[in-house]
């Protein structure tokens, strides 16, 4: 029987604008561990075979010197892109694999964060969420679903991660989109698609943010 490939994309190359270009990503959480790190360690337990983080020219030494060198995490490569669509077909092309799974790694999220199984060729983490200006919010129902990004549109439900198959990936590979959120959406009226719930997820926007993580105090969306 042949084994199948699952692959982890994280994308650590945005601009955090809102941090001042600081890489929130590396926020400790205590024990030298860092958000990044504990995105990591949610993929290694959905049981990945490699991890791939798509960093920034401005990011990639940082990047590269915290997972090989500083906290030597295994089968973990760093590359670049210049956006989130970008560091997706980053890797397709890179890594043909059975199964991916995308997370971002600037949250706290639930660990374990992904399913055991991926039972349809698109898979989307779901969170209940009253922040919309700062989410990909999900929107209409099976048949009519699509993706707001960042608008100020009625609480609901976000995404907060996704897996896919190799259809998908192939679909992605073959055809033209304006960004990520394009991506997902022609993906989702394509393609059989399913959902399981995230109970906690916890976007670390702003300081407070953080500093409401590490008190406790943050509320489950």
């Amino acid at each position: 029987m042949e084994l199948s490939m699952k692959i982890g994309i994280l994308p650590v190359g945005g601009e955090s604008a809102r941090w001042s270009g600081f890489p929130k990503e590396l926020l400790p959480l205590g024990n030298a561990w860092t958000l990044l790190d504990r995105a990591l360690l949610t993929q290694t337990r959905a049981l990945v075979d490699h991890v791939f983080l798509v960093s920034s020219p401005a990011k990639y030494d940082l990047h590269y010197w915290w997972v090989k060198d500083y906290m030597k995490w295994p089968n973990v490569d760093v590359l670049l892109a210049d956006s989130v669509m970008d560091a997706i077909l980053i890797v397709l092309k890179r890594q043909p694999a059975d199964e991916y799974i995308f997370g971002f790694p600037d949250v706290y999220a639930d660990n374990p964060l992904y399913p055991e199984e991926l039972t349809d060729p698109l898979e989307m983490g779901l969170f209940r969420t009253e922040e919309s200006e700062k989410m990909g919010m999900m929107r209409g129902d099976l048949d009519t679903a699509h993706v707001v990004d960042k608008q100020p549109v009625p609480p609901g439900k976000a995404y907060g991660a996704f897996m896919f198959d190799r259809k998908v990936a192939q679909f992605w590979l073959g055809h033209e989109f304006e960004d990520h959120t394009d991506m997902l959406n022609q993906a989702l009226a394509t393609f059989d698609w399913g959902s399981w719930p995230i109970e906690t997820y916890v976007d670390v926007a702003s300081f407070n943010d953080y500093l409401r993580l590490l008190g406790g105090t943050y509320a489950k969306k």
